[in-house]
């Protein structure tokens, strides 16, 4: 199935577009394969059923990427500018995009920690990866 945004005027689904494009670019080279998840995914559908996109708290875009590291997630984020172990959090266009990892680099207990730092949990990632049929038509 594929939702059809390439005639949104919404300024947040022409956003997301942007950010999307860049990533799919660097994606396709890379080879990395990507997800788009969050309040981003959900105002991506809502919008293409309803041609109404629903309020939301922050304007960020989350992606989840299928890493087998942290050095493909950083190694990813530097490819848009980010440096060390912040690469994580990177901005395409100005708009604020976090890169969420998953599938071979999670633990048996479906987490991801960030060296030194915070553990995120990762449960039905792998499952959305495996399972996505969903593609977008975006705006141009």
């Amino acid at each position: 199935m594929t939702l059809d945004l390439s005639k949104s005027t919404d300024p947040e689904i022409n956003s997301a577009a942007t950010v999307l494009r860049e990533l799919d670019a660097v994606a396709s080279r890379t080879g990395v394969e990507f997800l788009v998840v969050g309040a981003t995914a959900r105002n991506m559908l809502a919008h293409s059923i309803t041609g109404a996109t629903p309020e939301r708290a922050t304007h960020d875009v989350d992606i989840a990427v299928g890493v087998a590291d942290w050095d493909e997630v950083w190694r990813l984020g530097s490819m848009f500018g980010a440096r060390g172990r912040h690469s994580h959090r990177i901005a395409i266009g100005g708009i604020p995009v976090d890169i969420i990892p998953c599938g071979a680099i999670e633990r048996a207990d479906r987490t991801v920690t960030r060296p030194g730092d915070f553990t995120m949990n990762t449960l039905g990632f792998r499952e959305a990866f495996g399972s996505a049929e969903w593609s977008c038509s975006l705006t141009n």
